[in-house]
């Protein structure tokens, strides 16, 4: 999962900036959710 950080540009334009530190897959990402078992389907193990 990226998360995306918006910078101001010369111009007026907005720069996408993808920080390593924000970066983790996806079943790490749903583990830091709160209440991530509220997403999870119960019929698939």
């Amino acid at each position: 999962m990226l998360l995306r950080h918006h910078r101001d540009r010369a111009k007026g334009k907005q720069g996408k900036r993808y920080r390593y530190e924000d970066m983790m897959p996806p079943y790490e990402k749903l583990n830091s959710l709160p209440k991530a078992a509220q997403y999870l389907k119960s019929d698939v193990s």
